[in-house]
């Protein structure tokens, strides 16, 4: 993520452009003429870029959502745009941040009247505006630059970069970063695009570094974030890897907060429409670099005054779902917004692949040694039955089996959530110890059903991991214990009562060990599993 720690900010900070509000011009586009399909994740980038940049200080333009864009459009929103840094002090020296959602080809990007904007004129465009020559500037452009997706074994593209002509050219101070390499594709859903949403993601990461971040971090940190997305809605691998067109910033361009506790909101709603994203990231092979991504989800809330600027943020009861939540930030309009099953699915995926790859599916049962008499012809022998190497498996059966509910106090999110083991196996070696007799064997066990209740937090994040905090445990139903013994012979008959004493006494060490080692294993996964485990594929 973006955030760096202060004695490194501040010595990349040596040269720096001023600290000061800037601009915002959003064009995110949804409406086309022609063939071109709308894009139903452009309300939600709006929202996104808008809220993301207000909690920075800057001013945003259009004011309210615009979903048609013609190039005059644009360019009178430009104009618009670039009066406060000729008209207000606080932005004298601010930055420019130009952000496009859309559709886009090898040409440039599409307006809704199906023109094209190539780079070059877009250029020409900015350069009319004598404001912006000598200020940093930082362009945006979420759209495909082709038809083409990467695959593993596919050709690798040379890179597009445009560089600066001179000192007054208009890609002077500027960087500039797309979505994808040109000749490929972009991806995107109805909750956003996969590039804008880690864009504004690295953006509010930084802000809660106690001396901010700066937009080369930011750039680094979404270029890490996408370069490991490996599948799309289930499509052929993929990768989709943003490139810089012009960086020619002459210094560190810091972004500030303005309101700590709306980035903190901001970044939670954010977290949950990432982990609702239909994309897959498969971990590192060794030809295939893809550093890790770390995605923190802070949880406190914000009154809604605080959040006015920010995407219209509703009051939330203290219980939520996800589809609230979102709902509060997105608008009615979101119609496939997140539910909090959904985000339990995902991060008991994660717990469960965390389980088997730890070699965590099974776990110990206690040793049981009881004195016992047999009556066996008309003679009570003493004796004593054992039971060892006990385990029960497999831990990584766990699923969700009815409503998992999300609530919030304070900055903790708990997740209360009934579950149940598919595949409850038991086993023990055993031996019987009656006068000369040591018959001896192993016992299997079947459960009929089992319930279990999971009350589990994020109470924090750090850079490296968020931790799932195990905060109850139990097993509130193990149905009846069917127990079969191998080994016994002949005396099968005369041990039944045996077998009947062992089903009893297995009930509740089962019960035991199999809440603790469950909830060893989860506290152990936990704590390995960083938030993007439950939002990438």
């Amino acid at each position: 993520m973006c955030a760096v720690s202060g004695p490194v900010l501040r010595r990349r900070m040596a040269g720096r452009y001023p600290v000061s509000p800037g601009v915002a011009l959003i064009i995110s586009v949804r409406d086309f003429k022609g063939t071109d399909e709308p894009r139903l994740g452009a309300r939600n980038d709006f929202m996104f870029l808008k809220s993301t940049f207000t909690v920075t200080g800057c001013r945003t333009f259009p004011a309210t959502e615009k979903l048609s864009w013609s190039q005059s459009d644009f360019v009178n929103a430009l104009k618009e745009a670039v009066t406060p840094f000729e008209e207000e002090e606080a932005f004298k020296r601010g930055p420019f941040f130009l952000c496009f959602s859309t559709h886009g080809d090898e040409k440039g990007i599409t307006l809704s009247d199906g023109e094209y904007l190539p780079l070059n004129v877009l250029r020409a465009i900015l350069a009319e505006q004598e404001t912006l020559r000598s200020r940093p500037k930082v362009i945006v452009i979420q759209a495909c630059r082709g038809k083409m997706c990467m695959t593993k074994d596919g050709p690798k593209l040379s890179s597009f970069k445009v560089t600066a002509d001179s000192a007054a050219d208009p890609w002077g101070n500027t960087m500039g970063i797309a979505s994808c390499v040109q000749t490929r594709v972009s991806y995107s859903s109805d909750l956003g695009s996969i590039f804008i949403l880690h864009f504004c993601n690295e953006i509010l990461g930084g802000l809660l570094d106690n001396d901010g971040c700066t937009i080369q971090d930011v750039k680094e940190g979404v270029v890490r974030a996408l370069t490991g997305i490996r599948k799309f809605n289930s499509q052929e691998i993929v990768y989709t890897t943003p490139e810089l067109f012009c960086d020619n910033l002459q210094g560190a361009l810091v972004l500030k907060p303005t309101n700590r506790d709306a980035v903190l909101k901001l970044r939670k709603i954010l977290t949950l429409a990432l982990s609702k994203m239909p994309w897959e990231i498969e971990r590192n092979e060794e030809d295939i670099k893809i550093p890790a991504f770390p995605l923190d989800e802070p949880t406190h809330e914000v009154t809604t005054a605080e959040m006015v600027d920010a995407g219209k943020f509703e009051e939330q009861p203290s219980t939520v779902s996800v589809l609230e939540e979102q709902s509060s930030c997105m608008g009615a309009g979101a119609n496939s917004a997140l539910d909090v099953n959904t985000f339990v699915d995902q991060l008991l995926s994660a717990a469960r692949a965390e389980i088997s790859n730890r070699g965590m599916e099974q776990v110990s049962l206690p040793d049981i040694s009881e004195k016992l008499k047999q009556k066996v012809i008309s003679i009570k022998i003493p004796g004593r039955f054992l039971a060892f190497n006990g385990w029960a498996k497999s831990l990584a059966s766990l699923h969700r089996i009815g409503d998992a509910v999300m609530s919030t106090n304070g900055d903790k999110l708990s997740l209360d959530i009934p579950l149940s083991l598919t595949d409850l196996q038991i086993r023990y070696s055993y031996r019987i110890v009656l006068g000369k007799l040591r018959p001896g064997g192993h016992l299997t066990a079947t459960v009929a059903t089992n319930t279990l209740h999971l009350r589990a937090s994020l109470p924090q994040v750090s850079d490296d991991a968020c931790a799932l905090v195990v905060d109850s445990f139990e097993l509130t139903e193990l149905g009846e214990i069917q127990v079969q013994a191998e080994g016994l012979g002949d005396l099968k008959a005369y041990l039944s009562k045996v077998l009947t004493w062992v089903t009893a006494s297995l009930h509740d060490r089962i019960s035991q060990a199999v809440r603790e080692g469950l909830k060893d294993a989860i506290v152990k996964a936990g704590l390995h599993l960083n938030c993007s485990s439950l939002i990438r594929m």
